[in-house]
């Protein structure tokens, strides 16, 4: 099982490598104490995700909510994550999440056989 140390690591290694953390992360936690966790609010244009890890339990989860409502609603949508032991595959499960939740639609797609380099 990973480190709450660990944890962190990962978070420097593949998210804050084009963009320093304060700019789109908030964190929080208790490392150091018998019940280390640690938690990490990622913000993008129209998501927030919220990454906690537990070292005590060894969970590792996600959650993805919405920044804003969608004209004519009064709530704001979210979504569970891919969770489980707090090692690397669930972070990189996870960061999987997160890009799918990211995508958007591409329209005008380009006809089978056509490259986008031309």
């Amino acid at each position: 099982m990973a480190t709450i140390e660990d944890f962190m690591s990962w978070i420097e290694r593949d998210i804050t490598r084009f963009s320093p953390s304060d700019n789109h992360m908030i964190f929080s936690g208790s490392v150091g104490d018998e019940s280390a966790s640690a938690g990490v609010d990622i913000y993008t244009d129209n998501n927030r995700y919220r990454i906690l890890a537990d070292e005590k339990s060894g969970y590792l989860g996600c959650s993805a909510k919405s920044r804003k409502p969608r004209a004519g609603e009064d709530w704001q949508r979210g979504s569970d994550l891919a969770d489980g032991p707090l090692d690397e595959s669930t972070w990189r499960r996870i960061l999987g999440d997160i890009v799918s939740y990211e995508m958007v639609r591409v329209r005008n797609r380009p006809d089978v056989g056509e490259t986008l380099s031309s």
